[in-house]
């Protein structure tokens, strides 16, 4: 089983965690291609006022407060140019999630449901507009939907 870890900085410095994530997880790619050395060059880095990241790594998962205190810096930035990945983590959170969040540099996102019925529908709704989707199913050992 792989085994959860916490990137910092450029993604060389990973923190393992034990948080267990026992929630449906949808992942969305829209097929855009966003150049890693155009986000890097264009950062402006933010810096966090609560350590969220001490408290995933301890396996405490309290989405409201990940709202607040668990950011992607490059989000702003990558919204401002794709604001169709800025759409994706808004649709994420209309179509049920708990938490939605781009990953790395984009363009793919991925939202956090707490139910699976909500998590399937949104995985219809994001392949209706013809984006890669994946969802996890945390309640059925081995499966891919």
């Amino acid at each position: 089983n792989p085994t959860p870890a916490i990137g910092e900085s450029r993604g060389e410095k990973v923190q393992l965690s034990s948080l267990e994530i026992n929630y449906p997880i949808l992942i969305v790619n829209p097929g855009l291609v966003i150049s890693t050395r155009w986000a890097f060059d264009n950062l402006k880095i933010q810096k966090s006022k609560t350590n969220q990241l001490e408290q995933l790594a301890k396996g405490n998962l309290d989405f409201e407060k990940m709202k607040i205190s668990v950011k992607n810096d490059f989000e702003l930035l990558v919204f401002s140019r794709y604001p169709i990945i800025s759409e994706i983590k808004e649709d994420l959170y209309k179509q049920g999630a708990e938490f939605a969040l781009m990953t790395g540099t984009g363009s793919t996102v991925y939202g956090i449901f707490s139910n699976l019925q909500r998590a399937y529908l949104a995985d219809y709704y994001f392949k209706q507009k013809k984006y890669f989707t994946y969802l996890n199913n945390p309640f059925q050992t081995g499966s891919i939907t």
